[in-house]
């Protein structure tokens, strides 16, 4: 799980790595299952280094093994929730899976922060940063939980929270690239483009392989009314 909240293509690789090594010591190990769901969700969706196609698949029948083996499992419901949303778009399925698992284990960090992925884009701001915040109390250090938080004030329009949450995260891990291309998109709302390309070109640096790093750094030129450097950058 350490590497699975490093969110790179190096760490996901790694993650699935200690995950298929602990279901092979032990096959009936519910959380290796849930921890294998969750790195294909990684994978096939904010890494995006495997086609969701392929591995969001594998994500379901992982998890559903996981809570065959145990159905207290909160970390199992929270891959199927996440394949639900990202994937079937199930937005009524996902949101039971999500409740499940926070009421299985409300201190459960994960849990805490995988509901918000369906609250702050259906509008509920409020819950999804109350929500954000239960799970930064509990792991105060965590850059991740603190993008997070950025992320849906973003989504809410509240610029001046998240961008002071984004600066936090960077301090606490320089090279998370999720939350460089996230500030990059949030200065473009607010009109600030030079910003918005040092930071997409940041992101770059860390992951310059990042299919999402490429898309944003294009969604820029597009959003700038650049069409034609668009096309050239996401041609690549």
């Amino acid at each position: 799980m350490h590497h699975w909240w490093k969110f790179s293509d190096e760490d996901v690789a790694m993650a699935l790595r200690y995950f298929q090594q602990a279901i092979k010591t032990e096959s009936t190990y519910a959380p290796a299952h849930a921890g294998l769901a969750l790195t294909y969700v990684s994978a096939g969706s904010w890494v995006g280094c495997m086609d969701a196609r392929e591995a969001m698949p594998r994500g379901k029948a992982a998890a559903r093994t996981a809570i065959e083996l145990d159905p207290m499992l909160s970390d199992a419901y929270v891959a199927l929730g996440y394949i639900r949303l990202f994937f079937d778009w199930d937005w009524n399925g996902a949101e039971r899976d999500f409740k499940k698992a926070i009421a299985i284990n409300s201190r459960s960090v994960l849990a805490l922060d995988s509901y918000p992925s369906l609250l702050a884009p259906r509008g509920d701001i409020a819950q999804a940063v109350a929500l954000y915040n239960e799970a930064l109390n509990l792991d105060p250090l965590s850059a991740v939980l603190h993008n997070d938080l950025a992320w849906a004030y973003w989504v809410g329009r509240q610029y001046d929270q998240a961008f002071s949450l984004y600066d936090r995260a960077l301090e606490l891990d320089p090279k998370l690239d999720g939350c460089l291309r996230n500030r990059s998109m949030t200065h473009a709302f607010r009109g600030d483009f030079n910003k918005a390309m040092a930071d997409a070109a940041k992101a770059l640096e860390v992951q310059p392989a990042s299919l999402w790093n490429i898309a944003v750094k294009g969604w820029l030129h597009g959003y700038t009314n650049n069409p034609a450097g668009a096309v050239d950058i996401l041609r690549v």
